[in-house]
């Protein structure tokens, strides 16, 4: 009997010997995360830490900002076209309106008429019984330059005077080419107000001096350097001076016609303009040349 309890005592001793070697602490399989003696904690290589992800790529809205595939505005101008003139048409124009009719007329023989019925208005106090009726004191009193002139104007009905505004509108506006709608309208710019009738009142001057100024802004439009010219002339010593409209076109020529030379009338007229009528001056040229610099030509003769 004391012999089986000796042997149950040592089977306990081997089990928990067995327990102690089998927990988890002492297991052979198990990895022992301390340090050796000559190694730091700080010292662990630098794989064992996963290297942060850093993005590069900007926003989509920031892309957008600098997107330069954008085609970019070149300060460039137009290419300058010389006009070649429309001249007046030749010979008495009464015959010339009774042989032909004006609506079946091209563009260029419409201005090369209304550029000779023109040329009569100078004889305007003549017209007696709805006819042109120059005296022979004129006549004998004319150089040879007047007095083709007077053959041409001679017996003129007073309708193609009255019609002449209007006939120059519509070509103005109307025709073809941008040559012929300049030449059209730079006559319009010179025309006085013509009455419809006798009882019809006369225009107010200044009314008729604003429609002159529109055409010459049209003749522009179409990219007219004498227009351009004409406008800041107009402004500077015309009926309604206006120095900051004038110096706007003067800038604008200069940058867009540097042929011109025009920088000492520019100094001369812009010496006594305010610092904001000068910045205003430059912000209303910019448009004049923004919007002639996109024509495929500029015009000049």
């Amino acid at each position: 009997m004391k012999y089986l309890y000796s042997i149950f005592i040592l089977l306990l001793v081997m089990i928990f010997l067995l327990l102690y070697w089998l927990y988890p602490e002492h297991s052979a399989n198990q990895p022992s995360i301390k340090p050796a003696d000559n190694q730091s904690v700080n010292a662990l290589p630098e794989t064992s830490l996963p290297e942060p992800e850093i993005n590069n790529q900007q926003p989509e809205a920031e892309i957008k900002a600098v997107d330069n595939t954008q085609p970019i505005a070149l300060d460039i101008n137009p290419q300058v076209k010389d006009i070649e003139p429309v001249e007046a048409s030749l010979g008495v124009l009464a015959d010339l309106l009774a042989e032909q009719d004006y609506q079946t007329l091209n563009d260029q023989q419409k201005l090369a008429l209304l550029l000779a019925i023109d040329q009569c208005l100078e004889f305007s106090q003549f017209v007696k019984q709805n006819t042109m009726q120059i005296p022979a004191s004129e006549i004998e009193a004319a150089d040879p330059v007047k007095l083709q002139k007077i053959n041409n104007c001679q017996a003129l009905p007073a309708q193609a005077l009255v019609d002449l505004n209007q006939q120059a509108e519509q070509l103005a506006l109307n025709a073809q080419s941008a040559e012929l709608k300049i030449q059209a309208a730079m006559l319009l710019s010179h025309l006085p107000s013509i009455r419809r009738s006798q009882d019809a009142p006369p225009e107010d001057p200044y009314v008729h001096y604003q429609k002159q100024l529109m055409w010459l802004e049209h003749a522009r439009a179409q990219g007219s350097l004498e227009a351009l010219l004409s406008l800041a002339m107009r402004y500077q010593y015309g009926e309604a001076p206006d120095p900051v409209t004038a110096t706007s076109y003067y800038f604008a020529l200069e940058q867009l016609a540097p042929q011109y030379q025009l920088a000492e009338q520019v100094k001369s007229l812009t010496e006594n303009l305010k610092t904001w009528q000068l910045e205003q001056a430059k912000q209303s040229s910019q448009l004049y040349i923004k919007e002639m610099r996109s024509l495929d030509n500029l015009y000049s003769w």
